[in-house]
């Protein structure tokens, strides 16, 4: 439940979440993004929760790994922008992967062809990714699910407003 205190444009707006009362806004013009954001503040605990069960990693890990990061030709790819990257479980990267592959949305004004034919190429590749994935590693997968549903939740904090449907959805579907 939000709660209001005082009215106007500088009115502070707080949240009661797991008995805390969260400050979560400073102005009602942050209402709505709010309302729209609060499922995900009750998926974020579970997503700590699984995260506290899941393993810790000791690989290295992009963090960032879509293809708009990969130069070069098919024969000698060349893997950029490392900000990201750190030790983790290579599961997390993966989930993270395939987060990017399938929930990234197109610039408005996209023509509808090109949005349906790129929905079509998302999906081919995002399975694409995976089948070779789990054909060149002898890595972990099997709780890759949950780490899906604990990037899905943790990209929330990226603040994309056009994503917010389609991970609130995701989060549905894997809760």
């Amino acid at each position: 439940m939000l709660v209001r205190l005082a009215e106007g444009r500088e009115a502070q707006v707080f949240v009661r979440h797991n008995g805390d009362v969260v400050k979560v806004m400073r102005s009602v013009e942050q209402e709505p993004r709010v309302r729209r954001e609060a499922p995900a503040l009750q998926a974020a605990d579970r997503a700590l929760d699984m995260l506290r069960t899941l393993p810790d990693g000791d690989r290295l890990c992009h963090g960032d790994f879509h293809p708009a990061n990969v130069l070069g030709t098919l024969g000698t790819p060349v893997i950029i922008d490392w900000g990201d990257a750190a030790r983790g479980a290579p599961a997390a990267d993966v989930a993270r992967t395939w987060l990017l592959l399938s929930m990234g949305e197109l610039p408005l004004g996209t023509p509808a062809l090109m949005g349906a034919l790129t929905a079509i190429g998302r999906g081919m590749m995002t399975r694409r990714y995976l089948t070779v994935y789990r054909r060149s590693t002898s890595g972990d997968l099997s709780r890759l699910d949950d780490w899906i549903f604990v990037r899905t939740a943790a990209r929330f904090a990226e603040e994309i407003d056009d994503e917010f449907p389609k991970l609130l959805r995701l989060l549905e579907d894997r809760g």
